[in-house]
Order: C-alpha cells, then structure tokens, then sequence
C-alpha cells in the first residue's frame, strides 16, 4: 500500500563503484526518467520522502551479464519494501552496450511506474 500511495520519494545512489562513467550514465538515466515520468515527486532528503529509491547494478563489463536494480525502501523505517531488477543484454562493441543498457533502463523504469500505480478497477 506504501508503494502505492507514495508520492514523495528520495532518489538514492546505492552502486559500489564507478565503473568508467557508466555509473554516472545510470544514475543520470534514472533521476531523469523518475522525473520526467511524473508519478513522484523528487525531494532533497529521506526525511521528507514517503519512498527511498535506489538504483543499483551488478559489475557492467563486456561480456559478461549485468542487472539494473531498485530497491523501494521505507525511509522511516529503513525496511526494504520491494525490489525490482532487469538484465542488460550481453554486447562486444560500445554502440550495442548503450542499446542494452538504455533497454533496461527503460524497462526498470516501467516496472517501477507500474508497481507505483493503482490497479484499475474492473
């Protein structure tokens, strides 16, 4: 019920490390598509956030399989109330990694919307 009735939301960075400048793709990626979907309401801290949102991912190397996560934390109680995690589809050169990722950004993005959006009524 949480998820669906809040508004406000605190974004937060929860990845380990920069990984040549794909972290700082991702969090830009996500801020903007968080915003621009107009369901939340960005604030500056948890304290006024009703949802904490992290995004987060597995090691992004060639070759090898990655994930994009968020995780839907309370910010009272820091209770982890969901999480939701795409694959990035493997890829050899640079153009296609872009692809892969912006694909999975794109999906995250809709899981999180959807999970934050009342169900119609029948």
């Amino acid at each position: 019920m949480q998820i669906l009735t809040g508004r406000k939301v605190f974004l937060s960075n929860a990845a380990s490390r920069p990984i040549f400048g794909v972290q700082d793709l991702i969090w830009n990626e996500f801020y903007a598509g968080i915003k621009s979907a107009s369901r939340f309401q960005i604030v500056g801290t948890p304290e006024e956030a009703d949802l904490v949102l992290e995004i987060g991912h597995s090691p992004i190397l060639r070759g090898t399989p990655a994930e994009l996560s968020v995780r839907i934390v309370d910010p009272k109680t820091n209770v982890l109330l969901w999480q939701i995690w795409e694959s990035v589809e493997l890829w050899n050169i640079q153009s296609t990694g872009r692809k892969n990722l912006d694909s999975a950004m794109a999906a995250l993005l809709g899981d999180v919307t959807a999970l934050a959006t009342s169900p119609s009524s029948p």
